[in-house]
C-alpha cells in the first residue's frame, strides 16, 4: 500500500479543505467522515449544509451517514473504537468523545433543524421557499422536472403567433427569413437551442434595456463587420484585381491540360453579370471543395512550359488572388453571420418569453429558473444582505461534493454567499471535494476549470488546505500501471498525476481486442456485372456487420470467462466469475440493439441502461395497453394484449373464441342486458347504462360492425371458458368500474394486488430477467404517482401524457427501473451512466470511433470561469459561414471537447476493479481511445492480451441456475375491503400511540398537552385515554419496565419478522442484565379471571417468545399481557 495522504488534515473538523481526489480513492468516505467528525466536534446537524451533484449521490451519503451512527450507537466499544481510529482520532481523543458518540444517532435523528444533505437544485428550491415574498420567492410553483413537452408547446404558440401577425412586425420576418435561408428543421434546432441556454442568455444580458439589440450589437463589434457593406461590388470594381484575373486566366492556359479547364472557368466567369455566381466560380478556380487554396508547386515541367518568369508570376498571382478572395469571403461570411444572429437572437428571445410565459401560466419553474432565481436573490437583489445573513446565522460547516460537475451559475450563488463575510471572524469551515478529470458533462453547462478557481479563492479567504489524494482503493495494479501510461505524458490531459494503489497483491489485466475488420458481402463481386429483373429480384446491397463481428466476439467471450475467470470478491474471497461480474460500457446508444441481439444468442442475460425506455418495455406496454382497455374497451387489439400478458396467461386458443363470430349454436348466458362500456355514451351520461345484448349476426345485417371482444367475452357462457378468461373477464369488469373513480395511482395498486401481477411476471420471464422486470413494474405504479403528483383527474389524462412521455427525447423519458442488485445479468452502460459504479471487469465497446463533434445550429458561448457572467453569446450556423472572428470561439469549444473526450476515457478505465478489456471496429478514424491505448501500452511494453494464468479458476463451481421457470397457475385473488374501525378498536389504537410516544423518564403532566394535540383531539376525548396510559405508567407494580434506570434497553412497537415471512410488531420489548420481557396492551379486555382473558392470546405470546429467544440466547425470555387495571398476566 502506498498512501500517504494527510486524512488527518482531511478530517479536522476546525480546518477549512480542499481534496483533488482520483477515481475510486473513496471521495465518499471522505464526505460522510468529515460530517461525523463535525458531529462528534459539537456541531449541530442543522448547522451543516452538504451539496452534492445527485440525488442519489445525496440519499447514498444519508444511508450511509446513518449506517455509521448505527455502528457508534450499537456496536461493542472495541469495534467503535476501531471505527474511530479509522477516522484520524488517536485514543486520548476516543476517550474524550466516546460518550458523546453513542449518544450521536439520538442527536442527529431528533434535530431541528435537520442537517441538510441535498443537491444544488434541491438546496435553491429551499432557499426560494424561505425567501421574502416578491424576491425570488416560489410561491405556489411547482418544478417542472421535463421541458420538452412544454418547449414543444411553446414552439406551436410561437410560431402561430408569429404567423398572425401583420408583415412589418421584426420577429415574424426575422422568423420567415430563417425559415427561407435555413430551413425549419435547422432554425427549430437553433432556437430551442437557444432556450436551453436560457441562464446564460439572462447572465450575459442582465441588467440590459434592450437585450437584443445589446447582443447583435456585440456580434457586430467581434464581427467587425459593416452590414451595410456591398462587399463583391467594390471587389469588382477593383481594377488592379481584374487585371490579375486576366493576366493569371492566360498563364493558366499555357500550363497544364487541368490548369487550361481552370482558364476557361476563369474567363467564363468574369463574363457573368450575377456577382455572387462570378465569386463562386472565381473562388472554385483558386480553391479546393475543402476552402483550402489549391496547391501551386515549382517543377522542371512546368518552368519548361512557362518559362522562369511566368511560373513566377503564377505563383505571386494565386498569391495575391488567394489572399484578396480569402478577404472578401471573410468579410461575407461575417455579414451572413450577423445576419443570423440578428434573426435567431431575435427570434430566440421571443421564443423565450412564450416559454417564460406558458411556465407562468401554468405556475411551474424549471431548474434554470430556480438557478437564476437563487443567483438573483443572493447577489442582486434589495434582499440580498438579509438572506447572506440567514445563511451564515444557520449554517457553519459547507461540503460540496464532485464539484468538477458545477456550473458557473452555480458558483456565483456559493461566491456570492461566502465573499460577503469579508474579514469576519465567524466564517464557515469549507470541505470542498472533486475531480477535474472526471468532468463529462459538459452537456449539462459544467464547468471544470472552475475547480481550480475555487480552490485559489478559498486559498486566499479561507486558508484552506490544499491536499491531493491519488491512490486508488478500487482497481487492481495492472489496471492503475496502464491509466498511468495512458495518461501520464498526454498533453491535452493536464493535472494528471500517477496514481498509485491501495490493493497491491490484487491480480489484474488489461486486454486489447482484435479489430472487427471490415466484411462486406457485394454484389455481383464473383461473375462482374449481373443482370436483374428489379420487379423479381431485389438489389443486392453491402452491409457493414463490423459491429455484429464484435458483438459476437464479445458474447463468446464472456461466456468463456463465466465460471472459470477468478474474480476476487472483497466479501467472500476468490470465486468463479459470474454474469453481474461483467459491465459493458459505451460511449453512445447507436450500436445498442447489435450487442443485446448477439448476447441474447448466447443465451447471457444482460441489464440494458436504454435512456428513457421504460415505457417502450414488453411489461409496461401490457399495463398500458391494459389502461387503454379501461377507456376504450371497444379496442379488441389492446384487449388480446392484454389477455396473452403474464397477467392473464391466455392462450391462441382462447383468443380465437373471442375473434370467431358467435355461432347460433355456442352456448350464451341467459339473456339478459349487458351492462354499457365506460367508454359508452350512457355510462358517460349517467344512465343506467345497460343495452340490450345483440348478436352480431343482426348487428350486421343492420350495417353494424359487429359484437366488439370485451362483449362478446361477456356474452359467453362461463362453462365454455377457461379458467384464465374467467379470472379475465371477472377482473376485467371490477377494474372497470373503478376506472373512472380511483385516481390513477390507486387503480394501478388494485390492479397489482387483485391480478397478483408482480408475481405472475416473475413466473413467466426467465430468473436473469426478473429484478429488471420487477423494476420496471414498481417505476411504473411510481410513475403514477410522481406525474404531476398523482394529480391528474382522469384516466385518459394519465394516458394521453404517457403517449407524450413516449413520444419525448430519451432524455426526458422515463428510464427503466433501478434494479437492487442486479442480479445474475451482464451491465450494459454509457459511460455517462456507470459514473460512481465499478466491476471486477469492465469491457468498453466500440472504442475505435472518433467522438462527434459538436453541430451547428447552436449558441457559441464564452464564459470564463472566473468571470461573473458570458463575455460572449453568439449563434453558429454553419461552417460556410463560420467567420474568422468565431475561429478562435469555436477553437476553444474544440479543446474543451477534446479534453472531456479523455475524462471519459479515464472514467471508463476506473470502473474496473481487476479487468478492462477494449474492442473496437477497424476503420479509418484516427486519434480514437482504442489507437491512443494501444500505442502507450506498447511504447511501454506492457501486455495486451487476455491473461491465461491468474483469473484460470476451473475448480470453482458455479452454482445452477433454474432458466426456465413455468408459469404459475391463476391464483385466486381477493378485493381490499375499507376498515373501518369501531369506536373500541380506535380507543385501543389510541392508548397504544400514548404509551409508545410518551417518555416516563420526564414529567408525565408536562408532556398532555402536546400528546393531545398530536391525537388532534378535544379535552374530554383526549382525558380517558390519558388516564388509561397513566394508569400503566404510574403503576408500581410496572415502574421497572418504564425506569431507564432499571433496564438496559427498551423498544416500542419493535418489528420483526417471523417464520412465515409475515411482519410482526411487539408493543413494547424491554431487555435487563438476565432476562427479556415481551408485553402486549390488551386495552379492550377487563373484568374476569386473567387466565381466561388470557387464554385467546397464549400461541401469540408463544410465537413471541420462540422469536426472541433467538434474538437474545442466554437471556429467560417472558411474556406478558397488560389488561386494563392495570393487571399484569404473564403467560
Amino acid at each position: 500500500m502506498n498512501d500517504s495522504f494527510d486524512f488527518r488534515t482531511a478530517l479536522d473538523p476546525s480546518r477549512s479543505v480542499v481534496i483533488e481526489a482520483c477515481a475510486g480513492s473513496g471521495k465518499t468516505w471522505l464526505l460522510v467522515s468529515r460530517i461525523l467528525r463535525l458531529l462528534l466536534a459539537g456541531a449541530k446537524p442543522g448547522e451543516i449544509l452538504a451539496i452534492t451533484f445527485t440525488r442519489k449521490a445525496a440519499q447514498e451519503m444519508q444511508a450511509r451517514l446513518l449506517e455509521w451512527l448505527n455502528v457508534l450507537a450499537l456496536r461493542p466499544e472495541d469495534e467503535v473504537r476501531e471505527f474511530l481510529r479509522q477516522r484520524a482520532l488517536d485514543a486520548h481523543e476516543i476517550d474524550a468523545i466516546l460518550p458523546e458518540a453513542r449518544n450521536l444517532l439520538e442527536r442527529v435523528l431528533t434535530a431541528e433543524p435537520a442537517l441538510t444533505i441535498n443537491t444544488f437544485h434541491g438546496w435553491f428550491l429551499q432557499l426560494l421557499q424561505r425567501a421574502p415574498l416578491g424576491e425570488g420567492s416560489v410561491g405556489n410553483f411547482s418544478l417542472l422536472d421535463q421541458t420538452a413537452a412544454l418547449q414543444e408547446e411553446a414552439w406551436q404558440n410561437f410560431a402561430e403567433d408569429l404567423a398572425a401577425q401583420a408583415d412589418g412586425d421584426p420577429a415574424a420576418a426575422a422568423l420567415q427569413a430563417l425559415f427561407r435561408e435555413y430551413g425549419l428543421a435547422n432554425t427549430r434546432t437553433l432556437l430551442l437551442g437557444f432556450v436551453a441556454k436560457r441562464a446564460e442568455w439572462w447572465a450575459y444580458t442582465a441588467g440590459e434595456a434592450d437585450p437584443v439589440a445589446y447582443a447583435v450589437e456585440r456580434v457586430r463589434i467581434e464581427l467587425d463587420v459593416d452590414p451595410e457593406q456591398d462587399v463583391l461590388a467594390e471587389l469588382w470594381l477593383d481594377t488592379v484585381l481584374a487585371g490579375w484575373l486576366v493576366e493569371y486566366a492566360s498563364i493558366l492556359g499555357e500550363n497544364s491540360p487541368t490548369d487550361q479547364k481552370l482558364a476557361m472557368q476563369l474567363v467564363d466567369s468574369l463574363a457573368l453579370e450575377n456577382a455572387h455566381q462570378r465569386f463562386e466560380q472565381i473562388w472554385a478556380v483558386c480553391f479546393t471543395k475543402t476552402g483550402t487554396p489549391r496547391a501551386r508547386n515549382p517543377s522542371s515541367t512546368q518552368a519548361k512550359r512557362l518559362g522562369a518568369d511566368k511560373e513566377m508570376r503564377l505563383f505571386e498571382f494565386h498569391q495575391q488572388l488567394c489572399f484578396a478572395l480569402y478577404e472578401a469571403h471573410d468579410r461575407l461570411a461575417a455579414q451572413a453571420a450577423y445576419r443570423f444572429n440578428r434573426d435567431g437572437l431575435l427570434c430566440g428571445a421571443a421564443l423565450l418569453a412564450a416559454y417564460q410565459r406558458l411556465k407562468e401560466a401554468r405556475q411551474m419553474l424549471d431548474f434554470a429558473d430556480v438557478e437564476w432565481r437563487v443567483f438573483q436573490l443572493l447577489s442582486r437583489s434589495e434582499d440580498a444582505e438579509y438572506m447572506q445573513y440567514k445563511l451564515d446565522s444557520r449554517y457553519k460547516h459547507i461540503l460540496l461534493d464532485e464539484f468538477q460537475d458545477t456550473n458557473p451559475l452555480q458558483w456565483q450563488v456559493m461566491q456570492s454567499w461566502l465573499s460577503a463575510y469579508g474579514a469576519a471572524g465567524n466564517r464557515p469551515s469549507v470541505f470542498l471535494v472533486g475531480d477535474p478529470k472526471q468532468s463529462i458533462y459538459r452537456f449539462r453547462r459544467a464547468e471544470p476549470r472552475l475547480f481550480q478557481i475555487a480552490a485559489e479563492d478559498l486559498a486566499r479567504d479561507f486558508a484552506v488546505a490544499r491536499l491531493e489524494q491519488d491512490t486508488s482503493r478500487r482497481s487492481a495494479p495492472a489496471v492503475i500501471t496502464a491509466v498511468n501510461r495512458v495518461f501520464a505524458e498526454q498533453p491535452d490531459f493536464s493535472g494528471f498525476r500517477e496514481h498509485a494503489c491501495h490493493h497491491e497483491d490484487l491480480p489484474g489485466a488489461i486486454a486489447l481486442m482484435p479489430l472487427a475488420e471490415k466484411n462486406l458481402a457485394s454484389a455481383g463481386s464473383e461473375g462482374g456485372l449481373v443482370l436483374r429483373n428489379p420487379l423479381l429480384q431485389p438489389r443486392e446491397e453491402d452491409e457493414d456487420v463490423r459491429h455484429e463481428q464484435e458483438a459476437e466476439q464479445v458474447a463468446e467471450q464472456i461466456s468463456a470467462m463465466v465460471g472459470k475467470s477468478q474474480i476476487m470478491d472483497e466479501k467472500t474471497g476468490p470465486r468463479p466469475a459470474e454474469y453481474r461480474d461483467f459491465m459493458l460500457l459505451v460511449r453512445g446508444r447507436t450500436w445498442l440493439a447489435s450487442y443485446e441481439r448477439k448476447l441474447r444468442a448466447a443465451r447471457i442475460p444482460y441489464l440494458s441502461s436504454r435512456q428513457g425506455g421504460l415505457l417502450d418495455t414488453l411489461e409496461c406496454s401490457d399495463l398500458v395497453a391494459l389502461l387503454e382497455f379501461l377507456v376504450t374497451p371497444f379496442a379488441d387489439l389492446k384487449l388480446a394484449q392484454v389477455l396473452r400478458s403474464p397477467i392473464f396467461g391466455c392462450s391462441d386458443g382462447d383468443l380465437m373464441l373471442l375473434a370467431t363470430p358467435t355461432s347460433p349454436n355456442l352456448p350464451l348466458s341467459p339473456a339478459r342486458s349487458v351492462p354499457a362500456e365506460s367508454g359508452s355514451t350512457a355510462a358517460r351520461s349517467g344512465e343506467a347504462g345497460e343495452e340490450p345484448l345483440v348478436s352480431p349476426l343482426t348487428r350486421g345485417e343492420q350495417g353494424g360492425l359487429g359484437l366488439s371482444w370485451w362483449q362478446r367475452l361477456r356474452q359467453l357462457d362461463g362453462e365454455i371458458l377457461s379458467p384464465s378468461l374467467q379470472q379475465a373477464r371477472a377482473l376485467l369488469r371490477s377494474w372497470q368500474a373503478l376506472a373512472d373513480r380511483l385516481p390513477v395511482h390507486d387503480l394501478l395498486d388494485r390492479i397489482y394486488f387483485e391480478g397478483n401481477v408482480l408475481a405472475r411476471y416473475l413466473a413467466a420471464v426467465p430468473e436473469a430477467m426478473a429484478g429488471a422486470v420487477q423494476a420496471n413494474l414498481r417505476a411504473f405504479i411510481e410513475l403514477a404517482l410522481n406525474m404531476d403528483s398523482g394529480r391528474y383527474p382522469s384516466l385518459a389524462r394519465f394516458i394521453n401524457e404517457v403517449a407524450a412521455l413516449r413520444r419525448a427525447p430519451g432524455q426526458e423519458s422515463p428510464d427503466e427501473g433501478l434494479i437492487g442488485d442486479g442480479g445474475n445479468a451482464v451491465r450494459i452502460l454509457t459511460v455517462h451512466g456507470a459514473k460512481g459504479l465499478e466491476a471486477p471487469i469492465v469491457w468498453l465497446l466500440d472504442a475505435n470511433t472518433a467522438p462527434r463533434n459538436d453541430g451547428g445550429y447552436r449558441v457559441l458561448l464564452n464564459w470564463p470561469p472566473q468571470a461573473p457572467a458570458p463575455q460572449y453569446f453568439a449563434l453558429l450556423s454553419h461552417k460556410a459561414e463560420l467567420a474568422r472572428a468565431h475561429e478562435r470561439h469555436v477553437n476553444e469549444e474544440l479543446e474543451h471537447a477534446r479534453r472531456e473526450n479523455l475524462n471519459l476515457l479515464y472514467v471508463a478505465m476506473t470502473r474496473a476493479r481487476q479487468m478492462f478489456i477494449v474492442s473496437g471496429c477497424a476503420g479509418r478514424a484516427s486519434e480514437t481511445w482504442y489507437q491512443h491505448i494501444h500505442r502507450n501500452l506498447a511504447e511501454a511494453g506492457l501486455p495486451e492480451e487476455l491473461p491465461a494464468g491468474p483469473f484460470d479458476a476451473p475448480d470453482l463451481p458455479l452454482p445452477l441456475v433454474e432458466e426456465q421457470p413455468r408459469l404459475l397457475p391463476v391464483p385466486p385473488t381477493g378485493r381490499r375491503e375499507t376498515v373501518r374501525l369501531d369506536a373500541a378498536r380506535l380507543y385501543g389504537i389510541r392508548v397504544h400511540a400514548l404509551l409508545e410516544w410518551l417518555r416516563p423518564e420526564l414529567p408525565l403532566e408536562g408532556q398532555a398537552e402536546s400528546m393531545r394535540a398530536k391525537l388532534a383531539l378535544d379535552e374530554d376525548s383526549f382525558a380517558p385515554l390519558w388516564r388509561s396510559a397513566l394508569d400503566v405508567l404510574e403503576a408500581p407494580e410496572l415502574r421497572h419496565f418504564y425506569d431507564p434506570a432499571q433496564y438496559l434497553a427498551a423498544y416500542n412497537e419493535l418489528g420483526y419478522q417471523g417464520a412465515d415471512g409475515e411482519l410482526r410488531r411487539l408493543d413494547r420489548l424491554v431487555e435487563f442484565a438476565d432476562s427479556v420481557w415481551v408485553l402486549d396492551y390488551k386495552t379492550g379486555a377487563s373484568g374476569g379471571n386473567p387466565e381466561d382473558l388470557a387464554a385467546p392470546y397464549l400461541g401469540q405470546m408463544r410465537e413471541y417468545r420462540d422469536a426472541m429467544g433467538s434474538v437474545f440466547p442466554g437471556k429467560a425470555i417472558h411474556c406478558a399481557l397488560i389488561f386494563p387495571g392495570p393487571v399484569l398476566v404473564e403467560v
